[in-house]
């Protein structure tokens, strides 16, 4: 399958690869046990466009990413603006409720949980 190969790409040194890497790691959607922990990795990554597409990347995920959540979160309060953004809608996805009238999600440690 492609994810194993994309998440060994992840920590490539080439900027470029990474990005890509991760927006494809999105795209698919697939085996999250294995792409949502790589994901939040990448929320750390020194190049700003890489941490906002695996922001928007653990979003597709919807509440299979609910693991995401703890660093989307940290994300919100100490990223550019473009994360921040991005972190926000990512959010949004894997649990509407949160941006919707504030509620916590009951269920953030397991990556493969699905919605309350």
């Amino acid at each position: 399958m492609a994810v194993p190969a994309l998440v060994r790409v992840l920590n490539d040194e080439d900027d470029d690869l990474r990005y890509f890497a991760t927006r494809a790691l999105g795209n698919l959607a697939a085996e999250p046990g294995q792409a949502v922990p790589a994901l939040v990795d990448r929320l750390a990554d020194p190049n700003v466009e890489v941490r906002r597409i695996a922001a928007r990347s653990l979003g597709q995920f919807h509440g299979h990413a609910s693991g995401a959540v703890p660093a989307l979160r940290r994300a919100l309060n100490k990223d550019e603006e473009s994360v921040k953004l991005t972190a926000a809608f990512a959010l949004q996805e894997i649990y509407p409720a949160i941006m919707r009238d504030g509620a916590t999600p009951s269920h953030t440690s397991s990556t493969t949980a699905p919605l309350p």
